[in-house]
């Protein structure tokens, strides 16, 4: 879910006085835009749209109401709008950082990737300390594959001692895919900076289970149950993978994936594979409690089939213990970049 970041930017950073404004309408339009900030601190966009509008009209110099408008189409998803209003401000203050990066975000979130890119490449020149300018070039560059730019622009905001817990765990990522080691550090690092963030919780999880340390994943999935109850039962199902594949615990596992299909779980591909890698076949004998479990839930049928499909690609190695990593790769996308530094 997108995580609405609202920066009022003070009048300070923008204000500039119009002689052409009179005394009256320079103090309404500030009452308007006082209205709209309060408007978006409660997250009721159309009134914040309406309010700064408003201010505009009666003050067009008051560029905090059309920087903060233009912030409430991109939050509506309105980015032609958000663009046009953003060209039309930087066409009186061409050089004004926050303009240009809120530009380069609404390229961003609309599509126009290679028009970020370039804009978001000239303002990392002009400040190369900006972390979140270097935060959305690494989804991008992340995006396509670019493991190695990706590691190099994230790794000078460690260095700057501005490395948040999106930043570690795009890190750890990064670590992981150019080979240089798990991203464990990292991963773990970002989870003590962001212990709320199921992402992050996820990404370790993965990294615990790729390295081994299976009780370790085992506390992060139940961390994870508990910061998601309405995941569908993803986590006791990954949960439940640890405790029959990794640890062996039979009836711990079973308890598992009890839990996991009471809370709705049914991807009857992923039960498929985590049976053939515990080596059941339908003429298996030991596996009537698991049959049971997914008798009950009509849910047998359905993975028999998958079961007794042609071979065929699959994500996951079928002769190896199921990784968490499958689950739980990609979840920092190009889908979710900062919005304007503040």
């Amino acid at each position: 879910m997108r995580k609405f970041t609202f920066t009022t930017i003070t009048a300070i950073a923008f204000l500039m006085a119009s002689c052409q404004t009179n005394p009256v309408q320079e103090e309404l339009a500030e009452t308007y835009y006082n209205l709209g900030n309060a408007y978006l601190e409660l997250e009721r966009l159309d009134d914040a749209e309406s309010a700064y509008a408003r201010a505009m009209e009666l003050d067009p110099e008051l560029y905090t109401a059309g920087y903060n408008l233009a912030r409430v189409h991109i939050f509506n998803r309105e980015y032609g709008r958000a663009v046009e209003l953003l060209q039309e401000l930087l066409l009186k203050d061409p050089r004004n950082g926050i303009l240009r990066e809120s530009l380069a975000w609404a390229y961003l979130e609309s599509g126009r990737v290679d028009d970020a890119e370039q804009l978001y490449s000239e303002l990392l020149e002009a400040d190369p300390a900006n972390c979140n300018v270097r935060y959305n070039l690494a989804l991008m560059a992340s995006a396509e594959g670019e493991w190695n730019r990706t590691y190099d622009l994230l790794i000078e905001c460690v260095y700057l001692d501005r490395g948040d817990g999106e930043i570690l765990a795009l890190l750890g990522k990064a670590e992981r895919e150019t080979e240089q080691g798990s991203g464990l550090g990292w991963f773990e690092e970002a989870a003590e900076e962001s212990p709320e963030d199921p992402s992050i919780a996820g990404e370790l999880a993965g990294a615990y289970r790729a390295e081994g340390e299976y009780t370790k994943a085992l506390a992060v999935y139940d961390r994870l149950i508990d910061l998601s109850p309405d995941a569908g039962g993803r986590y006791e199902f990954e949960k439940a993978a640890v405790l029959f594949l990794a640890l062996e615990e039979y009836g711990e596992g079973l308890n598992s994936l009890e839990a996991a299909l009471e809370a709705g779980y049914g991807d009857s591909e992923k039960i498929a594979e985590l049976l053939e890698n515990l080596g059941y076949s339908s003429e298996s004998s030991g596996y009537g409690d698991i049959e049971a479990l997914l008798e009950s839930y009509d849910l047998y049928d359905p993975v028999l089939q998958r079961l007794q499909a042609p071979a065929g690609p699959k994500g996951g190695d079928s002769g190896k213990e199921a990784t968490a990593e499958d689950s739980f790769t990609g979840e920092t996308s190009i889908e979710n970049p900062r919005p304007t530094t503040p």
